[in-house]
């Protein structure tokens, strides 16, 4: 393993910025032989040389371990501590996803605060889990989602919500300019936007809402 074993939380938790949740004053450990390690272990082999299996080997980790919550937030701080590139961001999104999909929970916090680019693709074909998320995302947020909630305190690229069938995305921050591209069902609430109405609204969209700051803006594809 290639971090050290004993992580500070409270260092980790002190690097958020003020309008993140703020976690209790404690130390966690990456215990042999536990899920999290499970996962680092997995995931720093992607990152060395096995990104072409990064599914097939996040999909695994669940068969030998139970998933909890607890494993997704403390591995998404730890994420920060490797760097970012192009191998990474791939990776990251591919293992959140999956240990998303596999979690025994049906809540689950994300810190994406410290990451300096924000990362792609999450939450994707999302079923049941109510995920929050401290941070911004990238594009493609919530594609082909099918139900729960996303929560995002931070704002999200361009496509939220692109193809999604069911469930809740809240954008607390900027989205867009397209949001809710071919939309088969679903709500999508961006609470705050510095930027102005995003230009593309539900385009190709069947069923489904949007609201803007509180307002139903679409209905259906109809822009209201």
């Amino acid at each position: 393993m290639t971090l050290v074993t004993l992580a500070r939380a409270e260092d980790l938790f002190g690097k958020l910025r003020s309008e993140d949740e703020q976690a209790p004053d404690r130390k966690f450990e990456v215990e042999p032989n536990s899920a999290l390690e499970a996962i680092i272990r997995s995931f720093e082999r992607t990152l060395e040389s096995r990104i072409g299996s990064a599914y097939r080997d996040a999909a695994e980790i669940h068969k030998g371990f139970t998933v909890r919550a607890e494993d997704i937030e403390k591995f998404s701080l730890i994420c920060p501590s490797y760097g970012q590139n192009e191998i990474f961001n791939l990776a990251a999104f591919i293992y959140l996803n999956e240990l998303i999909r596999s979690c025994c929970d049906p809540d689950i916090v994300i810190h994406t605060s410290r990451l300096k680019t924000p990362l792609s693709n999450l939450c994707r074909s999302n079923e049941d889990k109510n995920i929050t998320i401290y941070g911004d995302v990238g594009i493609h947020l919530g594609d082909r989602m099918k139900s729960g909630l996303v929560h995002v305190h931070g704002s999200a690229g361009d496509y939220v919500g692109e193809a999604m069938r069911g469930g809740e995305i809240i954008i607390e921050g900027n989205a867009g300019p397209s949001i809710g591209p071919g939309m088969e069902d679903g709500t999508i609430r961006i609470n705050r936007d510095d930027l102005g109405l995003a230009s593309s609204l539900g385009e190709g969209m069947t069923l489904g809402r949007i609201f803007y700051r509180g307002k139903l803006v679409v209905q259906h594809g109809v822009r209201l």
